[in-house]
Formats: structure tokens, sequence, C-alpha cells
């Protein structure tokens, strides 16, 4: 009796216990399914993809994350006179550039940010180029802050992924803003935009404020005005594909830097203005722009430089154009004499009517040496090496890559 009554309790205890167990899986299995839905919510309003050419992440609201990048390979050839090696001819490759960006939004679709890092060219490190974050006022007006391009130059704030030809010219190696630290104002309207910054100075990437690199005070303002085009996209290169309208704008900069009172700098002022010109239509583009410098230093009175860039392209196919440039650097007497280039090439675009896989073969020829004046000096990036005589040429060749 006492087994009979143990075996009776225990499966009783176990029907206990089973029921028990299949009300915990089911409460379980409810939970799960709580929790699955909950995570297809989630997943419903985020996103993750590739959109106008970035890899995009978003959380369904106002947080993005776009994620790009641009390789550049080259091959070079340079032949001169009186450079000193026994041949007068260097070629080679090189990885021109390799960028990485990340930007988006953040808190707020008026909020965005971008970061824009590259490696270096001599130990591969990376360091940033454009850092900074930008706030919609409204849809016309803008600020940012942090280290971008200073808008002056057309050729130099244009990127170089959607220049013409393989490189930017020799005049703006010359003359080139570069990266600088400070604030900005813009405004886009349907016909004009213009903008103000102020910051360190001219060629003042990544600089401590005690910097003897940088000026005391440095405002720049560019204007353009288009009279012709929808929209300012098409604006963002120097290439106008078949099948595209009519467009044209006019811009016009200037720059002023100080120095010399405060932190060490350098005692010199100058003036820097550019006027420019954009023309392109159904397969055929042109470009030309004009540049002024006036610098004041102690015991050296004034100086007054000059550049000019005049260049065009046409298409002879739906995916192959054919470009030439020429380029001149006239300095103050004191600086010596004038130098100019004519570089001419092909592009040949991969995917037609898109930068992101682009070849181009392109022939410089430089008609003056590089001791000719001061201004100019070896460039590589333009092909352009230290040589006493007239008459150096080279040859490009690059495989651009965008993602």
């Amino acid at each position: 009796m006492k087994s009979r009554a143990c075996v009776l309790v225990m499966v009783a205890g176990a029907s206990v216990a089973m029921g028990q167990s299949l009300d915990l899986s089911r409460a379980y299995e409810a939970e799960l399914r709580a929790d699955a839905v909950a995570r297809e919510s989630l997943l419903g309003e985020s996103s993750c993809g590739y959109d106008d050419g970035k890899f995009t992440i978003s959380d369904g609201g106002n947080n993005t994350l776009r994620l790009g990048g641009v390789i550049q390979t080259r091959w070079e050839a340079n032949f001169r006179q009186g450079a000193g090696s026994p041949d007068n001819f260097t070629n080679g490759f090189s990885l021109r550039r390799a960028r990485l960006d990340a930007t988006g939004t953040i808190f707020d679709k008026r909020l965005s940010y971008d970061v824009r890092i590259e490696s270096s060219r001599t130990n591969g490190n990376f360091s940033p180029l454009e850092v900074f974050g930008r706030y919609a006022l409204s849809e016309e007006w803008y600020v940012r802050a942090g280290q971008f391009k200073v808008p002056l130059n057309r050729e130099e704030v244009l990127s170089t992924t959607m220049q013409l030809a393989i490189e930017r010219s020799v005049v703006d190696a010359v003359f080139a803003e570069s990266y600088s630290q400070g604030a900005e104002v813009g405004y886009q309207g349907q016909d004009a935009r213009a903008f103000l910054a102020v910051g360190d100075g001219l060629k003042t990437t990544t600089s401590d404020y005690t910097s003897a690199a940088e000026a005391d005070y440095a405002v720049t303002g560019r204007a353009e005005f288009k009279w012709a085009g929808k929209g300012w996209k098409w604006a963002n290169d120097f290439t106008s594909f078949r099948g595209s309208e009519y467009a044209a704008m006019a811009g016009l900069a200037g720059h002023w830097q100080a120095g010399g009172d405060t932190g060490g700098t350098a005692n010199i002022d100058f003036f820097q203005g550019e006027a420019d010109v954009q023309v392109e239509g159904d397969g055929w583009n042109f470009f030309a722009a004009g540049i002024w410098r006036s610098s004041r230093r102690p015991g050296l009175g004034t100086r007054d430089d000059f550049g000019a860039i005049v260049q065009g392209g046409v298409f002879v196919s739906d995916q192959a154009e054919i470009f030439a440039r020429w380029d001149g650097v006239f300095p103050d007497d004191a600086n010596g004499d004038a130098f100019n280039t004519l570089t001419a090439g092909v592009n040949y675009y991969v995917s037609p009517h898109s930068q992101a896989v682009k070849l181009t073969w392109e022939f410089g020829y430089f008609f003056n040496s590089t001791t000719a004046n001061t201004l100019v000096k070896e460039s590589t990036q333009a092909g352009l090496l230290t040589s006493t005589e007239p008459g150096e040429w080279m040859l490009q060749g690059q495989v651009q890559v965008m993602f």
C-alpha cells in the first residue's frame, strides 16, 4: 500500500510538474514572439543599403551614416633635361589617393557631419582632411565649423574625383587654398549662391592655433551666379555627359589674411582673388579662370602674381571624353619668369554618366624650367619634377574607383 501510494504521489507530482513546465514553455514562447515582433518593427523602421553612390545605414529616424571612399592608382613617367640624373627619365606607380569618408545626420535632419581621412603618400598613415559639423538654418542657409576648404579657387574647391584631367593644374599648385580650420556661412538660392568663411589662413591643414603657419586673421568670400541650368548638382564637376542640358555660371571670390601680430605668425599680408566661368552642354564642357595675388612683406614691398587656366572637353562616344588644358603662372618681376603648361588626354567612364570608375591617360608639356621663378616648385601630383632646362614633359595613367 505504501509502495502504491508512493507511486501515485510521484505520478501526481510529475503531472503537476509537467503542467507547470508546459505553462512556462507557453509563456516563454509568447515572450519570444513578442520580442520577435518588436525586433521586426525596429528592422522595418531602420534601413541599410546602397543609395546615391554611398553605403547608407539609418535607424529610420534622424540618425544616418553614409560610408564611402576613393582609390586613385597612377602610373607616371617624366622626361626632362638638366635634372642631374643620368638618363633624365623617371617612372613608376603610386597610390595617389586612398580616402575614406563618413557623412550623415544626427539627432536632427538639419544637423549633419562630414569626416574624411586620407592615407599619407610616404608612410601610409591616415590623417584628417575634411572634418566639420553643419547645420541647415533653412532650405537656403547653413552654417558649418571645423576643417574644410575655404571657398576661393573653383578648381581647388571641386573634389579631386570630379576633375577633368588626372590632376589639378600647376596654377592650382601655386595658388591653392587647401584646407583650413574655421567657420562658414553659406546661402544657396535658385540662381545664385554665396559663401563667407573665417579661419586660420590658407594651407593650414590640421594645424594648432599656436602654429606659426597660421594667419592672425583670414576672411574668404565667394559668390556664384548661373544664367542656365537646373539646380546646382551639375556644377559638382567639370564634366558634362551626353544628354546633359545647357548650363552656365560665373564666380567671383576673394581672400584676405594678415599675420605677424600674434603668436609668432609670419609677418605677411596678402589678398588673393579669382574670377571664373563654367559652361557646359550636351557632351561638352568649358572652364576658364584668372587669379591675382598681391602680397606684402617687410623689406620686400608688394608683389603681384597672376595665374590663368583654360580647359575644355568633348565626348566622342557615350563613355569616352577627350580634353585639353592650358595654364600659366605669371609672377611679379621680382619672382621670376612665366611658367606655362599644356595638358591633353582622354577619359573613359566604365559606367556611362558616372565618375565611379574612370580610366584616364594624359600627356603634359612644361614649357619652362622649375628654376624659372620662385613660385613653381616640384609637384609630383602634377607630374612636374625639378629641372633646370625648359621642355619637360610627362605621361600619366590613372584608375579611379569610388565606392
